[in-house]
């Protein structure tokens, strides 16, 4: 099933043989090797950076779209959170304490979704070791993009 991501090297690039990697949704490597077999000069490589970062964040929303106990109760369980609560502000008092890199949890909900058996998504003690984790990674999704009330739970309490 194609996403805003794929669709945007599939429909802005159709010369190019998009051969999305499954180990990263924000598809950088292929987003690198676009870039350099058509030897972008830096200012169409920025361009076309903040256009893909588009697509993620419609990805990104699209992963937390879902406000209902269900969805939480299932990033609970995504999350290791035990016993699940029972009703969405219980979910909501459970996650704000949890540190998690985002890009890697819908790295991990796409890889569980795919019939895939990942690794559980690392959690984080404190919000400095996550910020530490995610400047030394580069795995960042801004706060401001953020519309899902689900991602808005998350990212707020890593601030």
């Amino acid at each position: 099933m194609a996403d805003a991501i794929d669709e945007y090297f599939i429909e802005n690039f159709p010369e190019w043989d998009y051969k999305p990697s499954p180990h990263d949704w924000r598809q950088l490597g292929e987003f690198n090797k676009l870039a350099k077999q058509f030897s972008w000069p830096q200012d169409r490589r920025t361009t076309q950076l903040e256009k893909l970062k588009a697509c993620w964040q419609l990805a990104m929303e699209e992963e937390f779209a879902g406000d209902t106990l269900d969805h939480f109760q299932t990033l609970c369980q995504d999350l290791g959170i035990s016993p699940i609560p029972d009703t969405v502000n219980k979910c909501r008092t459970a996650l704000s304490g949890v540190f998690v890199n985002i890009v890697d949890l819908v790295q991990y909900r796409r890889d569980k979704r795919a019939g895939g058996n990942p690794k559980p998504v690392t959690l984080f003690h404190t919000r400095e070791e996550l910020v530490e984790y995610t400047r030394s990674t580069g795995r960042f999704y801004p706060t401001e993009n953020a519309r899902a009330a689900m991602l808005r739970v998350l990212l707020v309490m890593g601030q």
